[in-house]
């Protein structure tokens, strides 16, 4: 055995991440974000302290490797990295007792979802209505739940100028008319100079008249509108409660309503997608909507769900892992683009600067989005909800707009969300960004926040990596897109076809 003075290198391994993306090393550290790219025997090193090996076993691993080393001086390397304020862990994923629910309670939504229709004009395979079968209930928010929905919003948004009412459904359309009602009360709320209104609309398009397209655009809605690609796959993924083919007139209306939102020069429209069991060729999705002129794109995956429930039409484990390296494919095309100054596609664009986005430390453990705050849904009884995907499963439940939030249905929702990300996610490396995932997809109905699978922890953390590695790489390729003059351009989704332009 070789003599050694190092005692211990004092360093948790939950700490920090090694790993190896596209023949590169590289070291993050949990508490700070930083990624670094290292050598090959700095890996190593961390990969064995990560490993939990003796001081022993890896000086002796090492040594055998790379011959004799001075490993003094990686102990005072190690050391100016901590005193810099690397492998630290945060106190807040010790114990639930370090947490505070209350700016949850008490927080100021800018933002409040209205279910206008429980009631649609598909039938689509993967819908998560399936869930609660609210769209069967063929039911129409009120005027009068809507009207008490927006007051409320107003009420418990104590004061803030900018609020935003998004309608959802079902299809909203069919209840369009309250929606008509809800724009002109908050027009009349805005003439009291308090307030400022926005307005989003979520559609499945069927029903996306150029009347109505003319309407929103005046009222400068923000516009959402399913379309799951060419008409087989479409009418396979959405088909019609009638059995009718409505894959055309959703193009068109998509077609006409992008081409007013381009020459009002409005936010533009966002077209989304899902890939299924069947239909997973995301590269062609992506090109078949950029040839039709959309350029904000999103397209997601119907993911099986981690606790017994079955979902219709999702990918299977081995069809999420598949696609896990088509995108990766896509992604380095994308860099290989931009080292030669060429442009890339819309939605490969957008995907990339999604990726880099993700990678921020969530505040608090579990807490992924703004679930029970700015997502929260109103149905047409006026319950409210953590989000869209709990309308009309009962035992999530958080109030309702005539009596407000019940504050311990609250607390106990939020309580049972970190509980389970603190039992499950403590160690994981990936934790500060995760946070556990989406706390839908692991409630079920009977109101039990479950674990996720550990293939679904694999897939974020390779995405994880994936998403360090674009990042490291962006700030070689093009880092002015880094720069605040540019955040504008970010934002936008058309910054990959501009990196390289003197603007």
């Amino acid at each position: 055995m070789i003599e050694c003075n190092i005692k211990h290198f004092d360093i948790l391994p939950e700490s920090f991440h090694v790993f190896s993306f596209h023949e590169d090393y590289l070291l993050f550290d949990c508490h700070s974000s930083v990624i670094c790219e290292i050598n090959e025997f700095t890996y190593d090193l961390f990969a064995l302290i990560a490993a939990n090996k003796t001081v022993d076993i890896i000086v002796q691993k090492l040594t055998q490797k790379y011959g004799e080393c001075d490993f003094d001086k990686c102990v005072v390397a190690i050391n100016v990295l901590k005193s810099n304020g690397f492998f630290q862990t945060k106190d807040d994923w010790q114990s639930i007792d370090n947490i505070s629910f209350e700016p949850y309670l008490y927080h100021r939504p800018r933002r409040i979802q209205l279910m206008m229709a429980e009631s649609c004009n598909l039938k689509c395979g993967y819908c998560y209505a399936w869930r609660n079968n609210a769209n069967d209930h063929k039911t129409y928010m009120s005027w009068h739940v809507a009207k008490t929905a927006v007051d409320y919003l107003v009420w418990r948004s104590c004061g803030r100028r900018d609020l935003q009412v998004t309608f959802f459904g079902g299809e909203p359309l069919l209840n369009f008319k309250t929606i008509q009602k809800v724009v002109n009360y908050c027009k009349q709320i805005e003439q009291q100079g308090k307030h400022k209104f926005l307005f989003e609309l979520i559609t499945n398009g069927t029903l996306l008249t150029k009347e109505i397209v003319e309407y929103i655009v005046e009222h400068r809605f923000l516009l959402f509108i399913s379309l799951d690609g060419w008409n087989e796959m479409h009418n396979y993924n959405r088909p019609a409660v009638n059995g009718s083919d409505l894959h055309d007139t959703i193009l068109q209306n998509a077609l006409y309503a992008n081409k007013r939102y381009e020459e009002e020069k409005l936010p533009k429209i966002k077209i989304r997608a899902n890939l299924t069991d069947k239909f997973m060729d995301l590269p062609k999705v992506a090109k078949y909507l950029e040839s039709l002129g959309f350029t904000y794109i999103g397209i997601g995956a119907i993911e099986p769900l981690p606790h017994g429930d079955s979902c219709a039409m999702a990918l299977s484990e081995e069809q999420m892992d598949e696609l896990a390296d088509v995108t990766t494919n896509m992604m380095l095309q994308a860099i290989d683009a931009l080292k030669n100054e060429s442009k890339v596609g819309h939605y490969i664009g957008r995907f990339i600067n999604k990726a880099v986005g993700r990678l921020n430390s969530r505040s608090t453990p579990g807490l992924i989005c703004g679930v029970c705050r700015n997502t929260a849904i109103v149905d047409n009884k006026g319950f409210i909800y953590p989000c869209h995907r709990y309308a009309g499963m009962e035992k999530y439940q958080v109030g309702n707009i005539f009596l407000g939030l019940q504050h311990q249905q609250v607390l106990d929702y939020y309580q049972k969300i970190v509980a389970r990300t603190l039992k499950d996610c403590q160690k994981c490396w990936v934790r500060n960004f995760c946070s556990g995932g989406c706390p839908w997809m692991l409630s079920d109905k009977n109101g039990k926040i479950n674990s996720p699978t550990e293939k679904n922890c694999n897939r974020v953390r390779k995405g994880a990596e994936r998403g360090l590695w674009l990042k490291k790489e962006l700030l070689s390729v093009c880092p002015e897109i880094f720069d605040q003059k540019y955040i504008e351009q970010l934002q936008n989704w058309d910054w990959a076809d501009n990196t390289k332009e003197d603007n």
